[in-house]
């Protein structure tokens, strides 16, 4: 979906530390149809940007609902700009330990709220068409 039309995308920097790995929400949501510029002060191997839910993918399933894959996944290395036609949450990742730390800088993005499970509330003032639960 489309983010609220006052939702303002601004930069945003994130650090991660030298051994990290796995998966972590930016917490930002990428548009349908805008690039997002993910770029690292330094060069990163093996740093990933996703644009979507990991568990989205419906190629084994019948019928399909939607289309069978909503995510783009990209390494980034230095520095990437990517899209996806239907938005999403946007993730960093990296498969193995990253060899030293990483401050990324993202562009294009706009927040998205992050609720916590054990606090609801209502969520009609947020940016993006999603919030991520915590």
């Amino acid at each position: 979906g489309l983010p609220l039309a006052a939702a303002a995308p601004a930069p945003f920097s994130i650090r991660l530390d030298a051994g990290w790995s796995g998966r972590r929400f930016t917490g930002l949501y990428a548009p349908p149809g805008i690039a997002v510029e993910v770029a690292p002060a330094a060069p990163a191997p093996g740093l990933l940007a996703r644009i979507g839910l990991p568990v989205a993918a419906l190629w084994e399933r019948e019928p399909w609902a939607r289309f069978p894959d909503v995510v783009t996944r990209e390494e980034i290395g230095r520095s990437r700009r990517l899209a996806s036609a239907f938005g999403g949450p946007l993730f960093l990742e990296a498969e193995h330990p990253l060899a030293a730390d990483a401050a990324v800088i993202l562009r294009g993005a706009v927040p998205m709220e992050r609720v916590r499970a054990d606090a609801p509330r209502e969520y009609a003032g947020s940016p993006a068409p999603w919030v991520c639960w915590e």
